[in-house]
């Protein structure tokens, strides 16, 4: 063996240092992460309406992010259109943070795309009603020093209620003041606590959306919670699923899919990773129709146009009732 080595050291040596390289592109990590297209998912389990049929056919779309990628992994993705390698942007948000804030915003997503289809379904049956009532302001993000938690209640700030103002004039109470007090509802439990401006950043370091107690006609059974995805990019195609259900439209066939988040006033917002979503549907090959929102349409389109035969239609909507009314005319 020793002889071996002597004999062959220099080839050895060239071996050696292939297989450190080797294993420093495996496992060497980088501060990028990379976007890849994921899988569609019906939102048939995620809701359920009184006595209404499950509809397999209406799907959202979600992606894959890597965190850290490694050099290989890197070197690989310049190789394919679907991928998206971009530079990791330093955060200061606790993983568990991140994790409740996607949560909650699914919860918010539904709660608007409730709302807005049952509105919109209301118009044509009567017997629909949908009853939305102002709770507070949740607590949508919080700074790493904040006592705040994600999903915290907030009802009132010194001793001043969220009913008493608008919102603009409620929030602005905080202005000026290095410490308030704020009354908040916390797994069921409400009770006062200080919070205190940061002195470095001049910020009290917590951001608030709308949160309200809904009451409907016929009533609905929330699923979603019991799952692992999160995030507000499945508004749209939420509130299709609902409308749908409430008025036992037939699509018979027709698979749709899309993207977008929805706004209480039923517009379509913009969402991360189109161009992963689009090949997602792509790859799928079961897609006929993918709605997708005004302001990511452009880069869209551009994906589409890249596609060999999309087996798929791509279609703009601005508002929810923009693509409820194309979707009666594919039923029509």
């Amino acid at each position: 063996m020793y002889k071996y080595i002597v004999e062959h050291k220099k080839t050895l040596r060239w071996a050696l240092i292939g297989y450190a390289f080797l294993i420093a592109l495996l496992i060497t990590p980088l501060n990028y992460q990379l976007t890849a297209p994921g899988h569609i998912k019906s939102v048939e389990n995620q809701i359920s309406i009184e006595n209404t049929d499950e509809m397999p056919q209406i799907h959202t779309v979600y992606v894959i992010t890597l965190p850290k990628v490694t050099l290989f992994q890197a070197w690989i993705s310049r190789y394919f259109d679907y991928f998206t390698l971009l530079p990791m942007t330093s955060s200061t948000i606790q993983p568990k943070d991140q994790f409740d804030i996607g949560q909650l915003q699914e919860e918010l997503s539904y709660q608007y795309a409730i709302i807005n289809a049952y509105k919109e379904a209301a118009k044509i049956d009567q017997g629909i009603t949908v009853d939305e009532k102002l709770k507070g302001y949740v607590v949508s993000y919080k700074s790493s020093d904040s006592a705040l938690r994600i999903g915290d209640l907030i009802q009132t700030i010194d001793g001043v209620s969220f009913e008493s103002l608008p919102y603009e004039e409620w929030i602005k109470l905080v202005d000026g003041k290095l410490e308030v007090e704020v009354e908040v509802t916390r797994d069921g439990i409400t009770k006062s606590m200080r919070i205190k401006r940061n002195l470095t950043t001049n910020r009290f370091g917590f951001s608030l959306e709308p949160y309200y107690e809904i009451n409907t006609t016929p009533s609905y059974i929330k699923n979603y919670q019991n799952d692992f995805v999160g995030g507000p990019s499945g508004g749209l195609m939420q509130s299709i699923y609902i409308y749908c259900q409430l008025l036992n439209l037939d699509l018979d066939s027709l698979l749709i899919a899309g993207t977008g988040t929805i706004s209480l006033n039923g517009m379509i917002g913009e969402i991360g990773g189109i161009k992963q979503k689009m090949w997602t549907v792509h790859q799928s090959k079961v897609v006929d129709v993918f709605y997708v929102g005004k302001e990511n349409y452009t880069e869209a389109l551009n994906t589409y146009n890249q596609l060999n035969n999309p087996s798929f239609e791509l279609v703009e909507v601005g508002e929810f009732s923009e693509a409820i009314f194309d979707l009666q005319k594919r039923l029509s």
